[in-house]
């Protein structure tokens, strides 16, 4: 998928809208749960986290989120979870793929960055939006799931949504004391 991820940034003739509505924007997050997308961010894309001389098209960042199966990565370190992550990152970047082509069939500018072959640094954005945190070994930790999602973003000109507010002190404190992913037991985390 990453290669073909690359390209869509080659679709963006005739994209020049950036204006949107709250409603475009309850279409989109529709269609993308479902595409099996569970969580939806947006934050405009933070120019210190893009990847050295690797521009990206858009000004602002859509973030998807796609859980992994439970009974699959709880047995980690395993082949079982091992193939979970690359399924779920070839499913996710095939849906960021198709919801970048849906922006740009509406006239937006975009590009999409899948999961393990965007331009940015992922972690970072997802935490900005307020999705979730940093756990202690880096890897992002959200309410709903702990660690045990996928990212990919698109990077859009379109007018996006103000970022959600939300009060994840509760799990950054749970994190803190627990520390089994600084311990290496990624499936001993928020189960």
């Amino acid at each position: 998928t990453w290669s073909l991820s690359r390209q869509t940034k080659y679709n963006n003739k005739n994209t020049t809208k950036t204006k949107t509505t709250p409603e475009f924007w309850e279409d989109f997050e529709k269609r993308a749960r479902e595409l099996g997308v569970d969580l939806i961010g947006y934050i405009p894309v933070m120019e210190d986290y893009v990847f050295y001389k690797l521009g990206v098209y858009g000004r602002n960042a859509v973030i998807l989120g796609q859980e992994m199966k439970w009974e699959r990565i709880k047995k980690a370190p395993s082949l079982l979870t091992a193939m979970e992550s690359m399924r779920l990152q070839y499913v996710l970047g095939n849906t960021v793929m198709e919801l970048t082509a849906y922006l740009q069939e509406q006239g937006y500018k975009c590009e999409s960055q899948v999961p393990f072959g965007g331009k940015l640094l992922v972690p970072a954005h997802v935490v900005a939006a307020n999705l979730g945190i940093k756990g202690q070994n880096g890897i992002t930790v959200t309410p709903e799931f702990g660690p045990r999602q996928r990212w990919g973003i698109i990077t859009t000109d379109a007018e996006i949504p103000k970022t959600k507010k939300r009060d994840l002190s509760e799990l950054e404190e749970f994190c803190k004391n627990c520390g089994a992913l600084y311990r290496g037991l990624f499936s001993e985390c928020c189960p």
